[in-house]
């Protein structure tokens, strides 16, 4: 992978949707060029995908837990009264559990680009 197609993934990074002349332009290379290398950097696996990024303020965290098969979910709420939370309408928001925590699931975020 030379610097070119390093800026490529770049750009994709921080916009998957950009069209092919978005980034050629950007790199003073053709449309055509920008097309190829993208289509060489998915065959070698280097793309492997796009994805949307989605904002749920409100979840802070997500956990595992011993002694059953429920996730618990770190939220942020205005006040106590609201029991609807990223769309979800639940009664035991506020339940108190005792089961120890294994581990934070890891948060899905998109890694940062890479330098270009």
């Amino acid at each position: 992978m030379d610097e070119v197609d390093s800026a490529i993934v770049h750009h994709l990074q921080l916009d998957g949707r950009l069209s092919n002349r978005a980034p050629a332009e950007k790199l003073g290379i053709a449309p055509s060029t920008c097309l190829e290398r993208t289509r060489l950097l998915h065959k070698r696996g280097t793309i492997q995908g796009y994805r949307a990024q989605i904002s749920l303020p409100e979840v802070v965290s997500v956990y595992t837990m011993t002694g059953s098969g429920d996730f618990p979910v770190h939220v942020t709420a205005q006040d106590t009264d609201r029991r609807e939370i990223v769309g979800f309408r639940t009664s035991i928001i506020y339940q108190h559990l005792t089961n120890p925590v294994l581990d934070p699931l890891p948060p899905v975020t998109p890694p940062p680009p890479s330098a270009a």
